[in-house]
């Protein structure tokens, strides 16, 4: 859609994408565009619109549809006025509400029935192939009286054969599905003025083709837009009059809620598969960064064939460690307890002689022969058996 003064958009989307926009018209004033979409049977879809931000700070706004030239009951189709607004608010619609807005039907895209009946022969009441946005400025709100009704949605689907003019498709309604929470507030209009229209020709993609508006190409994206369902600038001038304005939206100016909170589900998910995305590629960055300074990866030394366990190693490496420092100790002991026995004088005992420092007897070892040499070790024999013929 073109952009405008105003800057208002709207969009359908299928599946979280926008569907491509043909041959896009737009009046005068910009308060009415009209263009060609494609679409596809079974697919469900959504009302995307834009109300930007200065428009925003400007005024209130309230949003309604027409689909086939049926209205439907939209819920959240309030903008309220905020003089502070610091972006543009996004609306997505999805359904139609019944039951006091307990419960919801989704648009979905459907095949037309075809008929012979003269009943229908030159029926010039609906209008099926369209989708119709309607965006009004509002200068205030009152809180409706009565209870809230539904707005009947006449599911009649069928057109005469000789009449249908390239139609083949419709907009139906799902099946009820129930909404949580209270039902909402509603509330009546102030001085509302249609600010810009928007209209959707949809038709299947074939159909377009065989129409010269869309490219052969184009149909490997009938329902896939090439852009992600978020808005895109344009609207019309809003000048007034009863022509329909650009804009998205699912909700009805007649009886609404506040506008709530709600946000545009593609784009959600859109920007949280690129965040996932981008986590995924830093995590694989920091691993490749790893392996690159590390000089074990995964129980192997880096560069060769030998595996083992790290831990393993690290744990036979403290034990080689551990048994090197008792041997040394070791050997320091075992040479002071030699140095001492050379000079120490002679004296009785049971089994040989008492040492100095341990008091224990003495008695000729192999470390002893291995510390102290062989005549060393000899002398000390020789002792030993002096002392035993002494006793004898």
């Amino acid at each position: 859609m073109p952009a405008s003064s105003q800057r208002f958009d709207a969009w359908i989307e299928i599946e979280g994408r926008r569907l491509e926009e043909y041959n896009v018209e737009a009046s005068d004033d910009g308060s009415r565009v009209v263009c060609w979409t494609p679409c596809e049977a079974g697919k469900e879809f959504r009302i995307g619109v834009t109300i930007p931000t200065e428009q925003v700070q400007e005024t209130n706004h309230s949003i309604y549809a027409l689909l086939d030239g049926k209205a439907v009951s939209l819920r959240g189709g309030i903008v309220a006025r905020d003089p502070f607004a610091a972006l543009p608010r996004n609306k997505s619609f999805f359904g139609h509400y019944v039951k006091n807005r307990t419960a919801v039907q989704a648009f979905q895209f459907g095949n037309l029935e075809l008929t012979d009946d003269e009943l229908y022969l030159g029926v010039t009441t609906k209008r099926f192939g369209e989708i119709t946005v309607v965006v009004a400025s509002v200068q205030d709100f009152t809180l409706a009286a009565g209870p809230w009704t539904s707005t009947m949605f006449p599911e009649d689907y069928r057109v005469h054969e000789r009449t249908k003019k390239g139609l083949t498709h419709c907009v139906r309604l799902g099946d009820e599905e129930p909404v949580g929470g209270p039902a909402p507030r509603l509330w009546n209009m102030i001085r509302p003025k249609v600010a810009c229209t928007f209209v959707f020709k949809y038709r299947h993609i074939d159909v377009l083709i065989a129409d010269g508006i869309a490219a052969r190409q184009d149909k490997k994206e009938s329902v896939s837009a090439t852009t992600l369902a978020t808005p895109r600038v344009s609207t019309s001038s809003g000048t007034g009059g009863d022509g329909l304005g650009k804009s998205s939206g699912k909700r009805k100016a007649d009886e609404v809620e506040v506008g709530d909170g709600e946000t545009i589900e593609g784009e959600i998910a859109s920007l949280e598969a690129k965040l996932a995305a981008l986590k995924e590629r830093r995590a694989l960055k920091l691993v490749k960064r790893e392996s690159d300074n590390t000089l074990f990866a995964e129980g192997s030394v880096k560069g060769k064939g030998i595996a083992y366990d790290p831990v393993s190693l690290e744990a036979g490496m403290h034990q080689v460690v551990c048994t090197a420092r008792l041997s040394a100790a070791l050997l320091r002991t075992a040479r002071l307890y030699t140095a001492r026995l050379r000079t120490a004088p002679s004296v009785p005992a049971a089994q040989g002689y008492a040492h100095p420092l341990t008091c224990l007897p003495y008695t000729a070892s192999p470390i002893s022969a291995i510390l102290d040499g062989p005549s060393a070790h000899q002398a000390h024999q020789a002792h030993n058996a002096t002392q035993n013929n002494g006793k004898g």
